[in-house]
């Protein structure tokens, strides 16, 4: 993680679910990965 927040990671082309986990919460995102592509996800938790 960046010291903006920001988490980069590399993976396989599909739909993927995207989960934080914090004290007292959590919250969920579907991230569709394509070769070659970047998806940015916000999460407010």
């Amino acid at each position: 993680t960046s010291a903006t927040g920001q988490f980069r990671f590399y993976a396989a082309e599909g739909t993927w679910t995207l989960r934080a986990l914090v004290p007292g919460g959590s919250a969920d995102r579907t991230v569709v990965a394509q070769t070659g592509g970047l998806s940015e996800v916000a999460i407010a938790v």
